[in-house]
């Protein structure tokens, strides 16, 4: 069951566009260049656990990066 406030707030999120999910790293822009910059780091060395946290993603979405585009086992 949702709560009043709740609806309020799903409304309100609704008018200003937002769907409710994070935005995915996709191909072109912003998002492509963050992408790189993901990549890179690890190429430079640095743990996953380390690159999680200053480009605000998870270390599933880092595996999903790395894999497909280093060809890599990854550590």
């Amino acid at each position: 069951m949702i709560k009043p406030p709740q609806i309020e707030g799903i409304e309100k999120a609704k008018s200003e566009g937002n769907k409710g999910r994070k935005t995915k790293l996709i191909e072109g822009g912003k998002e492509e260049q963050r992408m790189k910059a993901i990549i890179e780091v690890y190429k430079q060395g640095k743990p996953i656990n380390d690159i999680q946290t200053p480009f605000k993603v998870g270390t599933g979405t880092i595996y999903r990066l790395l894999e497909p585009k280093l060809n890599v086992k990854l550590r």
